[in-house]
């Protein structure tokens, strides 16, 4: 009785491994250094786990360093890129050129030991997290996972009965391997059933060998229509069409092709795709569906269906509005369909006046540059460990990238890489990034300027005090004890120093600006009335 007790305890201290299907994109490999002369050989691997396509426009990938709270981006789409279900997707460095597969994205922030990394949807909701080594940032998922891989090896997720082990437990769900890049051409191999052993031989009759079951047929899942022309001018019969696009080669021999039925059924009238019809990568393909087969309605709508040779259907498009002769269903980037008659400008003369006035706005158009940043807060003098950080603020009611901005002190300059900052947002800059090192005694200036050399921010200061930051408050300045990277100021002089800031203007303007009025009128008729009674005393 007491073994059983001890075996059921043991059982139920045991970590549990979730292997239920996840329901979001996850990170599956990551890769930090190729080794000595080569540390850019870095990439990062996603999964696509869900049944369905996964869209990557809006979502960004960022890391983040051993405790820092700033996001640095790594990568984000700016436009429609889909990935199929089942499917990898590979980002690698720009340094990287002998990766052994082609990366879907290149990207140039560099990745290092005791490292953070997230997918995120927008700039506030983590959509997956990973981090490593002695990382403690808020992307540690559980437990961080504790080891930084060597050259050529990366931190792989674990998969269990071909399903993500995710139990949002970083030190579980991954594990050392050597690398093994995945892009989205990669096909998993599908391992061909071992043969079941031949029975021993009777000595009155020999049994047949049996031969092994074949190898079951993997269809591409990423093949789509991309537009189709139901009403052609003159007899529909023979002369419809539609044009198939796949971003990898596919062989759609025996694919069907129907206006009608369910899952799993194809129409009786559905047309088969003839033997020896393949689409190349990134290329597409025009099906003219013949007479007897199947036609699209021209009026009250239709559906066209895209089936694999087993009736699973993989792609369909509906539309239901009238058709027009020669009129063309056809896909946007962002995967709607519209007909191509609204695209089209019919006046010719409106058209060439508008490419004229393009064509003259891009000539005399200029890179305009947002002046809605601000220096927030700089900590010039802290603890001895304690990094020192400058902090921005968009004040603007739109996202701005920060890439090729100068942040400078009156020493050194520091090109901002691929920063973005949310309308309203913060980002702050540390010394272990930067190496600009503020002055602690003097006069220190700090100044932000954009790509054209425009100054958009700058902040004069003379000797700070010990561990106190200078905040920007209802259009001023102030020190404060109170240190908010990232959030917002909050205002508690220790020292007792709060002088504004030097912006142009004179030290007297700036001693009196802080006084009320009253009091500076005073003194100004007293300091009238002592001169006058000096001189008449003397």
């Amino acid at each position: 009785m007491k073994i059983s007790l001890f075996i059921v305890l043991f059982m139920l201290c045991l970590p549990q491994i979730a292997e239920a299907e996840t329901t979001h994109l996850v990170i599956t490999q990551i890769q930090i250094t190729g080794g000595t002369g080569v540390t850019n050989n870095d990439f990062i691997e996603i999964y696509n786990s869900t049944s369905e396509p996964v869209e990557l426009l809006g979502k960004f990938i960022v890391r983040r360093t051993k405790t820092g709270t700033s996001d640095f981006v790594v990568a984000f789409w700016s436009e429609s890129t889909i990935i199929p279900p089942g499917k990898f997707y590979l980002l690698a460095h720009q340094d990287y050129t002998t990766i052994p597969v082609t990366p879907d994205f290149v990207f140039t922030e560099p990745l290092a030991d005791d490292n953070g990394l997230a997918i995120k949807q927008g700039s506030s909701t983590t959509i997956d997290s990973l981090a490593w080594g002695e990382a403690a940032n808020a992307f540690v998922e559980g437990q961080v996972f504790a080891t930084n891989p060597a050259a050529n090896n990366s931190i792989t997720r674990k998969f269990l009965d071909g399903q993500v082990v995710d139990t949002q437990n970083n030190s579980l769900d991954f594990e050392v391997l050597a690398s093994n890049p995945r892009n989205l051409a990669y096909v998993e191999p599908v391992p061909e059933p071992e043969p079941e052993p031949e029975p021993e031989p009777e000595e009155e009759e020999e049994e047949p060998e049996e031969e092994p079951e074949p190898t079951p047929p993997v269809y591409s899942s990423v093949v789509i229509i991309t537009e189709f022309m139901p009403n052609p001018t003159g007899t529909d019969s023979g002369a419809e069409w539609v044009k198939l696009y796949s971003p990898e080669f596919a062989d759609i021999s025996g694919w069907k092709l129907d206006d009608e039925g369910v899952n799993g059924v194809a129409g009786s009238t559905a047309f088969t795709i003839p033997a020896n019809t393949h689409i190349s990568a990134g290329q597409y393909v025009t099906l003219a569906i013949p007479s007897g087969k199947f036609a699209l309605n021209n009026t009250g709508g239709d559906t066209v269906r895209l089936l694999w040779p087993d009736n699973h259907v993989i792609n369909s498009v509906s539309y239901n509005t009238t058709a027009k002769d020669n009129d063309i269903y056809i896909r946007q980037p962002n995967n709607s369909f519209v007909w191509a008659s609204s695209l089209i400008i019919e006046d010719e003369e409106d058209q060439e006046e508008e490419e004229d006035d393009e064509e003259e706005q891009r000539q005399e158009e200029e890179v305009l540059y947002t002046e809605e940043i601000v220096i927030n807060e700089f900590f010039p003098e802290p603890n001895k460990g304690v990094d020192e950080f400058i902090e921005l603020m968009n004040e603007s009611s739109e996202s701005v990238s920060l890439k090729d901005w100068v942040l400078s002190d009156l020493v050194r300059e520091h090109t901002l890489k691929d920063i973005v900052i949310p309308a309203g947002g913060l980002v702050a800059i540390y010394k272990s990034d930067s190496k600009l090192a503020l002055n602690n005694y003097g006069t220190e200036t700090i100044t932000l300027a954009n790509p054209l050399g425009e100054i958009v921010a700058q902040v004069e200061y003379e000797n700070s005090p010990k561990n106190e930051s200078f905040n920007f408050l209802d259009g001023e300045y102030y020190w404060s004890s109170v240190i908010t990277p990232g959030n917002e100021n909050t205002i508690v002089s220790v020292s007792g120093i709060n002088t504004l800031p030097r912006t142009g203007k004179s030290a007297s303007w700036r001693m009196a600006r802080g006084l009320p009025f009253g009091f500076v009128l005073w003194a100004g008729i007293w300091y009238i009335y002592v001169k006058a009674t000096k001189k008449r005393r003397y």
